[in-house]
């Protein structure tokens, strides 16, 4: 199984380094995945709009691959959960 972990930027970066984290995260070739890791590295807590960022992110990933498994780790359950209902 091909995998790919996408290691989210600190909850403290500015929007700017969250838009350059789904810029760079838009370019990898998913369809050559079978699995997404989304890594928190310990985050319990997202902004709002740094939420909606990452579901957009994952949305679009699975536009390009419907197929592919995505979970994450590193997160409490409540952030998890949430974005697995995405």
């Amino acid at each position: 199984m091909t995998t790919k972990t996408l290691r989210t930027p600190s909850i403290f970066e500015n929007n700017a380094g969250w838009f350059r984290f789904v810029n760079k995260a838009l370019k990898f070739p998913y369809d050559e995945y079978q699995k997404i890791i989304v890594d928190f590295h310990a985050h319990s807590f997202l902004d709002t709009d740094k939420l909606v960022l990452l579901a957009c992110l994952i949305e679009s990933i699975k536009l390009i691959n419907s197929e592919i498994e995505i979970s994450f780790t590193g997160g409490d359950n409540r952030l998890n959960g949430h974005l697995e209902t995405v």
